[in-house]
C-alpha cells in the first residue's frame, strides 16, 4: 500500500507555513512602530500647543495681576484673581490656578487645588521659571505647565487633559 505524505510534512507547506509567520510578525512590528511614532508625535504636538498657550495666558495673567500688594486682604486678592482667570484662553478647556508667595492655590476648578504635584510648585518656585510634567488629575493624565511671575512670588499653572489622546 502507498503512505500517503501528510500535507504539513511537506516542502511546499513548510515554507508557506514560514512566509505566513515572517508575513505575521513583520506586520506586527510595522503596527507596533507606528502606533508608537504617531502617539508620541500626538503627544509631543499637544503639549507643544499648550505650552504656548500658557505662555499667553501667563503674560496676560501677569498684567492682571500687577496691582496685587502684599498688604491685600484675602477677599481683595480674590476680587482680582478670579476675573484674572475667567478671560483667560481656554481652547483645550484646560484648568488654570494661581499660587500666592504665601502658598495659598486660588482657582475656580476644585479639584486641581489639591493635586498640583509637590515636585512640580518647587521646580518653579526654586529651579527654573517655567516647568512642566504629566500628572494625573481626577483619574484622567494631564500635562501641567507652571511659570514664576516675579510678582510677590506668584506662580501661575494650567492643567491640560490628554484624555483625547488616550
Amino acid at each position: 500500500p502507498v503512505q500517503r505524505q501528510r500535507w504539513w510534512r511537506g516542502l511546499r507547506a513548510r515554507v508557506t507555513l514560514a512566509y505566513a509567520i515572517g508575513s505575521l510578525l513583520l506586520s506586527s512590528t510595522v503596527a507596533t512602530a507606528t502606533f508608537a511614532l504617531a502617539r508620541s508625535q500626538l503627544l509631543s504636538e499637544a503639549e507643544r500647543q499648550h505650552r504656548e498657550q500658557v505662555y499667553f495666558n501667563a503674560r496676560d495673567v501677569r498684567q492682571s495681576l500687577q496691582s496685587l500688594t502684599a498688604e491685600m486682604s484675602q477677599d481683595q486678592v480674590v476680587s482680582i484673581i478670579n476675573p484674572a482667570l475667567d478671560q483667560l484662553a481656554r481652547p483645550n478647556e484646560s484648568f488654570q490656578a494661581v499660587r500666592l508667595g504665601n502658598g495659598a492655590i486660588f482657582t475656580p476648578f476644585f479639584p486641581l487645588r489639591s493635586q498640583l504635584p509637590d515636585e512640580l510648585v518647587n521646580a518653579v518656585i526654586t529651579q527654573y521659571p517655567v516647568a512642566d510634567m504629566r500628572i494625573v488629575v481626577d483619574d484622567e493624565i494631564s500635562y501641567a505647565v507652571g511659570v514664576d511671575l516675579d510678582t510677590l512670588g506668584i506662580t501661575y499653572y494650567e492643567v491640560r487633559s490628554l484624555e483625547d489622546l488616550q
